[in-house]
């Protein structure tokens, strides 16, 4: 594991780890379906240091199996997760533009990053094999390797369904931050993630420590979510769907990036 300086550690850790979320919705709320239940979540990250301090914040809707995630508070970086097309789209409303990354670049790094860790024989210092811990009866799921260690505090899903299409989303995000910028634990991320979904449970806190020689840093994201819809969402994700649109079309390479905030 490369030694970071403690500010690029900590950026690091922010985009390792997943989202806590305090619901929003006012307002009447809209109908769903029942073949795409929708989701509202909003993630808060905070930085566990002498000072606890926010660090990250997005609000993410899923409707008709798409995954709108908003970086709050400004919404001007939003990534549109299109799974059932296969892409993932990147909007930025201050320049108005936007860029499409395939869901197979995405596989296809992975598996090749793996791999090339399994020749290299560093497939344990970035937990390749990662095996998540699961306790039934506290609802505490952990994965982690040296160096590493996620722990889920997690919460029953209010509507069946629920817990899949939201770990999923994390883990097509997490697949997107590691192919933006390589840094991070993307394999314990995905254990754990697959954990949750396989319990059928949403987390509710997710705390993340990363140790690197005699320093420990820790994040920690606290999540709520709401089952429904409000008026204003879809007015929100009306607002999106334009955007995909109107806004013009730039190469991967040209586009301003932003980072799912999770703690991968």
């Amino acid at each position: 594991m490369l030694v970071m300086e403690p500010m690029r550690r900590t950026a690091a850790l922010m985009l390792t780890l997943v989202g806590m979320c305090a619901v929003l919705g006012t307002g009447p709320l809209a109908a769903q379906s029942s073949d795409h239940p929708s989701l509202r979540a909003e993630t808060k990250i905070y930085f566990d240091g002498r000072k606890p301090a926010l660090v990250g914040e997005t609000l993410t809707l899923f409707d008709t199996g798409i995954a709108y995630d908003i970086q709050l508070p400004e919404k001007s970086q939003i990534t549109v997760f299109d799974i059932p097309r296969s892409r993932v789209v990147l909007l930025d409303a201050t320049t108005q533009q936007r860029t499409t990354i395939g869901c197979d670049d995405l596989v296809r790094y992975m598996t090749a990053l793996r791999q090339q860790a399994l020749e290299t024989g560093k497939a344990d210092a970035i937990g390749v094999s990662t095996q998540p811990i699961s306790d039934p009866q506290t609802g505490v799921v952990q994965a982690g390797f040296p160096g590493f260690l996620y722990i889920a505090e997690t919460q029953a899903a209010s509507q069946p369904g629920l817990s899949k299409i939201y770990n999923d989303f994390t883990g097509w995000a997490t697949r997107l931050n590691m192919y933006q910028n390589p840094r991070g634990a993307p394999f314990a991320r995905l254990a754990l993630n697959e954990q949750m979904s396989a319990s059928e449970v949403l987390p509710s806190k997710i705390t993340l420590r990363a140790t690197v020689g005699d320093q420990t840093e820790t994040l920690r994201s606290e999540h709520q979510f709401s089952p429904m819809l409000s008026v204003q969402d879809r007015a929100l994700i009306s607002q999106i769907g334009g955007m995909l649109v109107s806004f013009q079309d730039v190469p991967a390479d040209q586009f301003r990036t932003p980072r799912v905030a999770q703690n991968e």
